[in-house]
């Protein structure tokens, strides 16, 4: 499926969802990635480095009556992998996403708890690699497209300012057409995301 296509589903969606919803409040957020790629690791003397990145984006909450709600997002995030090896010395790709999820979440203790679960749609908008502290050209590129799940836990710490720890779950192998040689580029996107978010209105 095309990203024209995932996106004009996202915009029937997002005004499906409006049609019933009681309530609306656009929001922003950002923070810090922690990013892995399981089943990447597989050379000898491979050593897996947590690669930070980075996420932010907006947000439109549509709330219904109950503790039932939607919350659809646009984010910039950017993810990879970082290994050591004491022969190939450091490795590192920093892969680049517009993520849109697509979460349903509910309201607990006084809607200052919530909890979000749902699918992630990605594009992938970058990707840079960096052997041994050389930068190299573009060598195997990601797939155009990821599907992740969104497993995300929210504290309110003010009615419109929320911690936000979002784990990213992927589905589909980053690279498509990795060889059996391509040992380090076989997993599949895994991230956790620590941040904050604030929607305006009451």
């Amino acid at each position: 499926m095309s990203a024209k296509k995932l996106i004009l589903i996202a915009i029937a969606l997002i005004a499906g969802v409006s049609a019933y919803s009681q309530e609306f409040n656009f929001g922003v957020k950002g923070g810090v990635t922690a990013n892995w790629l399981p089943g990447t690791y597989t050379d000898v003397g491979d050593k897996a480095v947590t690669n930070i990145g980075y996420y932010g984006g907006l947000a439109l909450r549509c709330g219904f009556s109950g503790p039932v709600f939607a919350q659809l997002e646009v984010l910039y995030a950017r993810k990879g992998i970082r290994t050591t090896n004491p022969i190939l010395g450091k490795y590192s790709r920093n892969i680049s996403y517009v993520e849109v999820p697509l979460l349903a979440g509910l309201t607990f203790q006084n809607d200052r708890l919530r909890l979000l679960l749902g699918p992630e749609f990605g594009f992938c908008t970058g990707n840079k690699i960096k052997a041994d502290n050389i930068n190299l050209s573009s060598i195997g590129k990601p797939r155009p497209f990821d599907l992740c799940i969104v497993i995300q836990p929210s504290v309110g710490i003010t009615d419109n300012l929320a911690v936000d720890l979002k784990f990213d779950v992927g589905l589909l192998r980053v690279f498509e057409n990795a060889s059996i040689g391509d040992t380090r580029d076989r997993g599949r996107n895994s991230s956790v995301m620590l941040g904050v978010s604030y929607f305006f209105g009451d």
